[in-house]
């Protein structure tokens, strides 16, 4: 299956079928840390009538396409507070990118840096993680699939202990090779004659 990454819906643009015409472009994803999903998009743009800011929910989207996220019309944009649920995934203030995680015997194993989403559910199925700064020189960028989340806070992803020793894990684990130099100062040959 192929997974798209969220950086790809940001700044898509909005389009009514209604209309025919652009109504905004997508701001940022908001995630649902329970079911780790995209629920819906902030939005920005000129036209919108919301006055605190406008959100568009996953399941009120009829298409995503290679031109936007078509809608039925502008009566599909919402504020946080016209929707419970959305106010109270805004109110958990969970921030996918940059959060820790780590795994459940607090093995520490980086920061999210981005994530990808399976197209028709936007369930979040990968994320992308940088290692610490001391094992970024050792250690390369992990992909954790869904099935290896434990658990989800707002603190951190908690990662199976198993996924660390699996063989995924250890493939991308890269040892950086010390070049050999050769001192030539060091080279008997090269010490000065004491004869001359």
């Amino acid at each position: 299956m192929i997974f798209t990454p969220i950086s790809e819906f940001i700044n898509t643009p909005v389009l009514s079928l209604q209309t025919g015409t652009t109504l905004a472009h997508v701001d940022e994803a908001i995630v649902d840390p329970r079911s780790l999903s995209v629920m819906a998009f902030s939005l920005r743009g000129n036209r919108l009538s919301q006055k605190h800011g406008a959100y568009l929910l996953v399941r009120d989207i009829r298409e995503v396409s290679s031109i936007g996220l078509i809608i039925d019309s502008n009566d599909e944009l919402v504020e946080a507070d016209d929707i419970i649920e959305l106010q109270t995934v805004l109110n958990f203030s969970f921030e996918l990118l940059g959060i820790s995680v780590k795994t459940e015997s607090d093995q520490q194993l980086g920061t999210v840096t981005s994530y990808a989403v399976d197209p028709s559910s936007l369930l979040v199925q990968q994320i992308s993680v940088e290692p610490p700064f001391w094992q970024r020189f050792t250690e390369a960028q992990k992909i954790i699939r869904r099935s290896q989340i434990a658990a989800v806070t707002n603190d951190a992803i908690t990662v199976h202990d198993a996924y660390a020793q699996s063989p995924q894990h250890r493939a991308t684990t890269r040892i950086m090779p010390v070049p050999i130099v050769n001192n030539p100062f060091r080279q008997r040959n090269n010490q000065p004659n004491s004869d001359a």
